[in-house]
């Protein structure tokens, strides 16, 4: 039998109870006698309407308690604030140092400013046009494929279409790892013949890493090397 009201006061909000039953809110607009104060009169208005309850922080609890009730159905019920939330789960999901550079990729108009938090992105993609969210989602998604973490990129392979044992190629890093010896194996199980270059030599390591990369090593991968490259 009671419901709440709001008051902006501009620099807060206020907010108080107000009771259904009659008598009840009639007892809550009359204002209670102090010693201090002065005989009861009629005049209605030094009475307040109201009991308002001036608490700031309890306000905001309040407020944020209702926006939380209401935006689910809301968010249901509009496509473009489903967008704004997908373009903005797409950004928090890139690692932090490459968030700022993915999102002004997807769109050109945001400003050289330091958004270290979400609300900052938030800000920036109430800006997008409606009519242009599809784009920059889309362009979002692609540019951050390189950014986020290795182990949700590698449950993707597979629909992602890439097959392993016929496509990884090996990189640099991977045969700087390798000793001398090693690196001579890799080459008779590769069966390849590594290009060298003038004044390069198969006795230094850095040249052999550098023939071996010059050489398609695309789908040439054994199947015992392969294995090894296989995710679990």
């Amino acid at each position: 039998n009671h419901a709440w009201f709001f008051v902006d006061n501009k620099n807060h909000l206020s907010f108080g109870e107000l009771c259904l039953n009659t008598k009840c809110l009639k007892k809550m607009n009359t204002p209670k006698p102090t010693s201090n104060s002065v005989e009861a009169t009629d005049d209605k208005s030094t009475a307040p309407s109201v009991a308002v309850f001036d608490n700031p922080q309890k306000t905001v609890e309040c407020r944020d308690r209702f926006i939380l009730s209401n935006m689910p159905m809301r968010v249901e019920g509009s496509e473009v604030l489903q967008k704004r939330l997908i373009l903005l789960s797409v950004i928090c999901c890139i690692e932090t140092d490459h968030r700022e550079e993915v999102f002004k990729i997807a769109y050109p108009g945001t400003k050289d400013i330091y958004m270290p938090f979400a609300i900052e992105f938030l800000e920036e993609i109430k800006k997008i046009p409606a009519k242009k969210l599809d784009e920059v989602i889309e362009r979002a998604i692609i540019e951050s494929a390189v950014h986020i973490e290795g182990d949700v990129l590698t449950a993707l392979i597979e629909e992602a279409g890439i097959k392993l044992s016929n496509e990884v190629v090996v990189d640099e890093e991977y045969l700087k790892a390798m000793t001398k010896n090693q690196l001579t194996d890799f080459i008779k199980e590769m069966k390849i013949t590594p290009i060298f270059g003038e004044g390069m030599s198969p006795a230094k390591k850095g040249d052999t890493i550098t023939a071996i990369l010059a050489d398609d090593l695309q789908g040439k991968m054994p199947p015992t090397l392969a294995k090894s490259f296989e995710c679990e």
